[in-house]
């Protein structure tokens, strides 16, 4: 089974490269989009970096799949996911029960890649190419909810300072081809902090956190709770990893925001899941609201 809609169009970085989910039909994955509807009045959203690294690989997946599946929010989104993390989410049985994914099989991961599962159906699927020297695309998705479309765009955005001017074009490109929903989101490793340039380029969306939480920094980089982040030298404090969301007619407004896998799976021996913290934000949906929406 593959994903792809079209593999001839892998190469082709001048335009976006259509995808199939996939889904598990009680006996293996197959390719497909469920007709189903989902209606709901609020939905959670995860975003984490998994780190790509070999330190602890083994413990630190079990580890995400435990807490990912207690919580078993309706959209996850990861990113620096490897084949091997594709492979055990696949055989997660909670992921098998309720979630359709947005690649099974790794076919998009090439040396890691971002990943959605969502328990909304999803009616769009697609990578789109990005200026980048790491080989960074933007997967949207477009998930069906009540009588809308929530349009989710996964982002993993190009690391190192020196890099911000290709991570204001790759944020760029996200906003312009969000602009035509009224319902967006994007989330991900943004690889910036607060106050940073890049900032400005997604004016119109509400970064959730601060929007949330005005006098708790939520660093999802942490290099003083986090030793991971030590063993390779960094001192580091700060809030790379985001969720922005615009809802142009304010009936979906952020509700809560928490960060995910913040404690250690082995304190003596200083591992946690990721070098990243997630976050885990509630939003909820009333069409007469005015919230923490939109500017």
């Amino acid at each position: 089974m593959s994903t792809r809609a079209n593999d001839d169009d892998d190469d082709d970085e001048a335009k976006p490269l259509g995808l199939t989910p996939a889904r598990f039909d009680g006996s293996a994955w197959v390719r497909g989009r469920s007709s189903r509807r989902v209606d709901r009045d609020e939905i959670s959203v995860l975003t984490l970096n998994t780190w790509f690294d070999g330190f602890e690989r083994e413990r630190r997946t079990s580890a995400l799949l435990d807490r990912a599946g207690e919580l078993e929010p309706d959209v996850i989104a990861l990113q620096e996911v490897r084949e091997d993390v594709v492979r055990a989410l696949r055989d997660a049985a909670w992921v098998r029960r309720s979630y359709e994914m947005s690649d099974a099989i790794g076919t998009t991961m090439r040396s890691y890649g971002n990943l959605l599962l969502t328990r909304l159906p999803m009616r769009r699927l697609e990578l789109h190419p990005f200026p980048t020297i790491t080989g960074r695309r933007l997967l949207l998705a477009e998930l069906q909810v009540n009588d809308g479309v929530i349009a989710i765009g996964v982002v993993h955005l190009e690391s190192t300072k020196e890099m911000a001017g290709t991570r204001a074009e790759q944020l760029q490109r996200t906003v312009k081809v969000l602009s035509g929903f009224p319902q967006a989101l994007i989330v991900g490793d943004c690889n910036f902090d607060v106050g940073a340039p890049e900032e400005r380029v997604v004016r119109g969306f509400v970064d959730t956190w601060p929007a949330l939480h005005a006098e708790e920094p939520g660093w999802t980089v942490d290099a003083t709770r986090n030793p991971m982040r030590r063993r390779f030298g960094s001192d580091k404090r700060a809030r790379y990893d985001r969720v922005f969301l615009r809802s142009d007619d304010r009936s979906w407004t952020a509700e809560s925001a928490s960060l995910f896998a913040d404690d250690a799976v082995d304190a003596d021996a200083g591992v946690f899941v990721s070098d990243h913290f997630g976050v885990l934000t509630r939003l909820r949906h009333d069409a007469g609201a005015h919230g923490i929406a939109g500017p």
